[in-house]
């Protein structure tokens, strides 16, 4: 094999790494708790800034209810009712971590699924907080990327409720 062949397979294989890693971590969105009409409510975002461990997905969960899965660099959005009564969030991967907090009405609260990896494929995730002008802007940033049509079908970050 001559030099230009070798380097060329290498840069192949390394592109169809990249698309296969890349497709398999996208963001999907389940049916999350549906708040009654005419109920005060609360916006919950769950925004995933980093894009390490690409090829792995959050699974993101309100009180054991599947909301959505989540992909690097995006975010999940939903509407939760706001009835004094704790809410406990849970992000899953090879492992859980989990977060309970009271909505209010009308309040917006931002949270990090952080990502940590252990080997290929395999990674731990970490829900905490987020500073709401640190948590906007990278919601902002995520939907100004062209990848949410705000009507639930979007290939990357979803926010059906916008």
């Amino acid at each position: 094999m001559t030099p230009f062949m070798t380097r060329f397979t290498y840069l192949a294989s390394a592109i169809a790494l990249t698309v296969t890693l890349n497709a398999c971590a996208g963001t999907r969105i389940a049916s999350p708790v549906a708040a009654v009409a005419g109920e005060p409510t609360a916006d919950v975002y769950v925004v995933r800034p980093s894009a390490f461990a690409t090829a792995v997905r959050v699974g993101v969960y309100q009180d054991d209810k599947l909301v959505g899965d989540l992909g690097p660099r995006n975010y999940l959005h939903w509407r939760v009712p706001a009835t004094g009564q704790p809410t406990e969030l849970t992000a899953k991967t090879e492992n859980r971590s989990e977060l309970t907090f009271t909505p209010r009405a009308d309040s917006t609260y931002y949270f990090r699924a952080g990502i940590r990896a252990y080997g290929f494929l395999i990674a731990r995730t970490k829900l905490q907080p987020m500073d709401p002008v640190e948590g906007a802007a990278l919601v902002a940033k995520f939907r100004n990327r062209g990848k949410n049509t705000g009507d639930g079908t979007a290939r990357g970050a979803l926010d059906p409720g916008r």
